[in-house]
């Protein structure tokens, strides 16, 4: 049987892989989450979504669109859920002339987003 969310809470980072801390719901009212990661923030919220689903956790299309905008609004100006990690968070926007190996982690692939979505359901009251 699905568990149907009744609140949520989403929040959103970028960071190495070797050096982000994880995420946990210790401490706030949620019960349980799922945590996304991508080179796009809408590959991480899709990762998350789907690590909800692996819980039984059923999302509706409402929440879904609720939990996109409030993901949307987290954005500096300008950005989109779209815009890979590159081209937000290196200083060179992935043009480090003829380098093959750069020396910046955003561009060798070290950096991701990470998307943390907190639930509480009927059956967690």
């Amino acid at each position: 049987m699905k568990k149907q969310v009744t609140e949520f809470s989403v929040e959103c980072e970028a960071d190495h892989e070797q050096y982000w801390q994880g995420h946990s719901t210790l401490f706030t009212r949620y019960i349980e989450c799922a945590t996304g990661c991508g080179s796009t923030l809408r590959e991480a919220l899709g990762d998350a979504l789907d690590g909800l689903a692996q819980q039984d956790i059923e999302i509706t299309a409402e929440q879904e669109q609720a939990i996109t905008a409030e993901l949307k609004s987290q954005l500096a100006k300008g950005y989109t859920l779209d815009d890979d990690i590159v081209s937000i968070y290196c200083p060179m926007q992935g043009e480090h002339g003829d380098d093959d190996d750069p020396d910046c982690a955003v561009c060798a692939g070290e950096w991701y987003f990470y998307v943390s979505i907190d639930v509480i359901t009927a059956e967690s009251k």
